[in-house]
C-alpha cells in the first residue's frame, strides 16, 4: 500500500466502510473507531471498522454479534440507554 493509487483505493474503501456504518448509526463518534483497509490479491481493497479499545484491543462492528456488544461499544453509537431499556435489536422473536 505504498503507491499513490494504492492509498487512493484504500482511503476510497475507508470512507465507503464509514458511510455504511453511518447509514445504520448516524450519532456514531468517529473519534471511538478506525477504520483498516486490506488488500485481496486481486488488488480490491476492502475496509472494516473497529471500535478502539480502551486496552489496545479493537472489536470488529459488523463482524460482532449487536446482543453481546459491550457497554463502549453501545456508548460510541449512543446506544447505551435508550429510554431507560438497554438496546435489543429490532426483529427478534417476542417484539413488536
Amino acid at each position: 500500500m505504498s503507491t499513490p493509487k494504492a492509498k487512493k483505493i484504500a482511503t476510497s474503501a475507508q470512507e465507503k466502510a464509514w458511510k455504511a456504518l453511518q447509514q445504520q448509526f448516524s450519532r456514531a463518534d468517529r473519534s471511538k473507531f478506525e477504520i483498516q483497509a486490506n488488500f485481496s490479491q486481486n488488488h480490491r481493497a476492502t475496509a472494516e471498522v473497529f471500535l478502539k479499545g480502551s486496552s489496545g484491543v479493537s472489536t470488529s462492528v459488523f463482524g460482532s454479534d449487536r446482543r453481546y456488544w459491550s457497554p463502549q461499544m453501545k456508548t460510541a453509537f449512543w446506544l447505551d440507554d435508550v429510554n431507560g431499556f438497554p438496546y435489543q435489536r429490532y426483529g427478534q422473536e417476542g417484539l413488536t
